[in-house]
Parts: structure tokens; C-alpha cells; sequence
């Protein structure tokens, strides 16, 4: 078995899930579900030997900011004409929760973990002599 077997599966059941709540007309549950399986594709390509390593609260922490964006435009009502940060409720949330979320919370930690994380030394070894012959 890969060690990507238990993402996989994940991610098959909660895209079975996604696509029966929206035969249903369930919306919340369909963002819940979608949501977990970004996150599980996010995660299957994050993990190295065996785990997310550095990765782990920054991806718990995108997945609440992504549940909580959608329970927050679910929960928004339509008709109301309040402001918030001069966008209607639910697209405030998408605008200032949603859309920042994979910027601030996915790729800012890739970024900050590649060279730990992803690299091994084996693999910096490899790529060592093309690096000096670039910068020559």
C-alpha cells in the first residue's frame, strides 16, 4: 500500500459525498466536502516519507478558514442590505476569507518548507552541480 493510500481514499469518499449532497441540493455539505478534498490533494503532494511534517497545522488551519468561509456565506442572508467591508455578507467572506486562504496557508509554507521538507539530501546533491553551473 502507497503512503498515499489513506488520502486517496479519503479523497474518493468525500468526492462521493460532494457529488450526492449536490445531487441533493445539500450546498453546505457539498462546500464541506470539497473543501476536505482540496485539502486531501493539497496533502498527498505535501507528504514526504511518510508525513506532512511542517505542513500538518498550516493545512488544519486552511481547512477551518475554508469551513468556516462557507458555513459564513451559507449562514449570510441574501435580502440583507448590511455591509461588510462595503461587500455583501456572503461575498465578504469569500473575498476576505476564502480567496487569501491557499495564498496565506498553502503556498507561503510550501514556500518557507520547500528546501527542508520536499528536498531531501539526496535530492539537493543532485541538483547542486546544474545550480553552480548556472550561476558560473
Amino acid at each position: 500500500m502507497s503512503d498515499n493510500t489513506p488520502l486517496a481514499l479519503g479523497l474518493l469518499v468525500s468526492l462521493v459525498a460532494a457529488g450526492i449532497s449536490m445531487w441533493l441540493g445539500l450546498s453546505l455539505v457539498f462546500a464541506w466536502s470539497y473543501s476536505l478534498a482540496m485539502l486531501l490533494v493539497i496533502a498527498m503532494g505535501a507528504r514526504r516519507r511518510g508525513s506532512l511534517g511542517p505542513f500538518r497545522p498550516w493545512l488544519v488551519a486552511a481547512l477551518v478558514v475554508w469551513l468556516l468561509a462557507f458555513a459564513l456565506m451559507h449562514a449570510a442572508s441574501s435580502a440583507s442590505a448590511q455591509l461588510l467591508l462595503g461587500l455583501p455578507p456572503a461575498t465578504a467572506a469569500a473575498v476576505y476569507l476564502l480567496w487569501p486562504a491557499p495564498l496565506l496557508l498553502v503556498t507561503l509554507p510550501y514556500a518557507l518548507h520547500f528546501d527542508r521538507h520536499v528536498l531531501d539530501d539526496a535530492a539537493w546533491a543532485s541538483i547542486r552541480p546544474y545550480l553552480r553551473d548556472r550561476s558560473e
